[in-house]
């Protein structure tokens, strides 16, 4: 009878150390805690119950380092590595800039937007950084030459994806087909055989006109 009492006595034991092991919480990262699902005495469920769809005791962030996502149009694929520096800027912080590191590069292009994403580390140990916060990212992917126009200027045909800007050549409009490269804020990089650059582009009332119709340039005066 000692034997199986002694029997039980240990193997209870050996249930009660177990279970003060699965009580201590250990996350992988240091961070913040900025959510708590239960409280002491609540029996755990697997139903979701966090903003992120997922079922958890408590939810936390990671502030030092920050990472920062930025969508890049696929042309500039080739450009990107890791390891590349970047500069952060905010409007909160409007005096102020970071530098971060490119970390991941996405290896898949969004067959919606045609851009790629990558991902930036930035230091934090100030803690100015919040995540959530809008940043703008500036990377130093080289210099080239390019057509660039203001976007009013592109046009689209009716009913397809084709794209056109009205030129004004010997007093009259001419249609060029071009296809869009990039978007810079309001301007757009564009691409034609028929460009060469310097052509005079029409910008204001190139809604109106059609191909061959006369036009005038018209100087505004101050």
């Amino acid at each position: 009878a000692y034997d199986q009492l002694k029997s039980q006595v240990d193997v209870t034991r050996v249930v009660l150390e177990n279970l003060e092991e699965n009580t201590m919480l250990k996350a992988p990262y240091t961070g913040i805690i900025t959510g708590k699902y239960y409280n002491d005495g609540e029996l755990f469920s697997p139903t979701p119950n966090t903003p992120a769809g997922k079922a958890a005791l408590v939810s936390m962030i990671q502030i030092d380092p920050l990472k920062v996502v930025v969508n890049l149009a696929e042309t500039f694929l080739p450009l990107v590595k890791e390891g590349m520096k970047a500069r952060i800027r905010t409007e909160v912080y409007p005096e102020r800039e970071w530098t971060g590191t490119v970390f991941r590069i996405h290896p898949t292009i969004n067959e919606a937007t045609r851009t790629f994403s990558v991902e930036i580390k930035i230091p934090n140990g100030d803690e100015k950084l919040r995540p959530g916060m809008f940043a703008r990212v500036f990377l130093n992917l080289g210099e080239k030459e390019a057509l660039v126009v203001p976007s009013i200027t592109v046009l689209q045909q009716a009913g397809t994806s084709q794209r056109y800007i009205m030129l004004h050549e010997n007093g009259k409009a001419r249609r060029v087909n071009v296809q869009i490269l990039n978007r810079y804020d309001d301007k757009l990089e564009i691409s034609s055989p028929e460009l060469k650059g310097g052509e005079e582009l029409i910008f204001a009332g190139q809604n109106n006109v059609e191909n061959g119709d006369p036009v005038s340039v018209v100087v505004e005066q101050n």
